[in-house]
C-alpha cells in the first residue's frame, strides 16, 4: 500500500492535469483560485483588460523555492508557461516550458510545501480532491 506522501505526490500533478484536460479555457482562472487559497503568500494574479473593459484573470505567478513559475492564457487562448530562476529577488534566467513539464514541476514543489506545512496541505487537499 502506498504511503500517504506517495498518494499526495501522485495526486497534485494528476489533479492539475485533470483540470487542464477537462476545460483548458478555465484552467488558468481555476488554477489561480487554487493557488490563491492554498499558497496565498506565494501567488500573484495576472489580470488583463482595464480602463474600458472588464478585468479578467489571464495568468498566475507562483514562487516556489528558487523558482518563479508563470502560466498565462495567450491572446488566442494558448496556454504559455515559463520558469524563472530567482536568487535574492533577482531574476537570473527565464525559460519557456511545455505545459506538462510546468505541471510536473509545480506539482512537485507544491507537494514539498504540503509535506512541511499542515495549513497548506489541508487547503490544497480539499481544493484538489486529494
Amino acid at each position: 500500500m502506498p504511503e500517504e506522501h506517495d498518494l499526495v505526490s501522485m495526486g497534485v500533478a494528476a489533479a492539475l492535469a485533470r483540470e487542464l484536460a477537462s476545460d483548458a479555457k478555465e484552467f488558468v482562472p481555476g488554477l489561480c483560485r487554487v493557488l490563491q487559497q492554498g499558497l496565498p503568500e506565494s501567488t500573484e494574479v495576472i489580470l488583463s483588460g482595464g480602463f474600458l473593459s472588464r478585468k479578467t484573470v489571464s495568468g498566475v505567478r507562483v514562487s516556489l523555492g528558487d523558482f518563479q513559475y508563470e502560466i498565462d492564457s495567450g491572446a488566442k487562448g494558448q496556454i504559455r508557461a515559463t520558469r524563472t530562476h530567482v536568487v535574492r529577488g533577482i531574476s537570473l534566467k527565464s525559460e519557456p516550458l511545455d505545459i506538462e513539464t510546468w505541471i510536473e514541476e509545480v506539482g512537485a514543489a507544491i507537494e514539498e510545501r504540503m509535506r512541511s506545512n499542515a495549513r497548506t496541505k489541508a487547503a490544497l487537499s480539499g481544493l484538489l480532491n486529494l
